[in-house]
């Protein structure tokens, strides 16, 4: 489809108007967007996370929340979804709360956005929860400097804390990591994150 700026303009107006204006919030908590049902499973981590950053005075964004009504139903197109999510929010926000306790595609655009737009980035996941490293995923960097494919430490290392400034460029630790949080349950989830955002609102 070919596209059309004037279409696209009254895109962003809509979904602006949908999330009563993308100015007002500066947290992104990556909630996933691909399954009502591991939506419904982790609700109780999802609204704990929101009542806190309200409770420290921020205006999160859940991405769940403009992807699914109360019974399951998609309520956004597939691109108007991307379009809000990936291209007007992730962009606006301040602080990016990434979350890895869940195998998402959705999420998973989410945080590369994210670190594309060097965000700040908090990530959080259980404690339990394996996270694929660089080496479990070597054939996914191909291209990249053959010093960092050689480096333990990369390579035993989350994919994710790592990025490449360019194609062919070393693959170097994600300056804009601001924490990671480990945790078993929500409350413990919530006291972490909670020394984690106030430490960044501190500067």
């Amino acid at each position: 489809m070919k596209f059309d700026p004037v279409l696209e303009a009254e895109r962003v107006k809509r979904l602006n108007d949908l999330v009563g204006g993308v100015e007002n919030y500066d947290i992104f908590v990556s909630t996933d967007v691909d399954s009502y049902s591991e939506v419904r499973a982790k609700s109780g981590l999802f609204d704990a996370l929101e009542n806190l950053c309200e409770e420290l005075g921020h205006k999160p964004f859940m991405p769940h929340h403009f992807a699914f009504d109360d019974n399951g139903r998609e309520t956004l197109e597939a691109r108007d979804l991307y379009v809000l999510v990936n291209e007007l929010m992730v962009p606006k926000c301040d602080l990016f709360l990434g979350y890895l306790g869940i195998m998402s595609t959705g999420v998973g655009m989410m945080v590369g956005k994210a670190m594309l737009e060097r965000k700040d980035i908090i990530f959080f996941h259980e404690k339990g929860n394996k996270l694929e490293t660089v080496s479990d995923v070597r054939k996914l960097v191909r291209g990249t400097s053959m010093d960092s494919l050689t480096d333990p430490e990369i390579l035993n290392s989350p994919r994710i804390f790592y990025h490449h400034d360019h194609p062919h460029g070393p693959l170097i630790p994600y300056p804009h990591l601001r924490g990671v949080v480990r945790f078993d349950g929500v409350s413990e989830c919530v006291d972490k994150l909670r020394v984690e955002i106030k430490r960044y609102a501190e500067g």
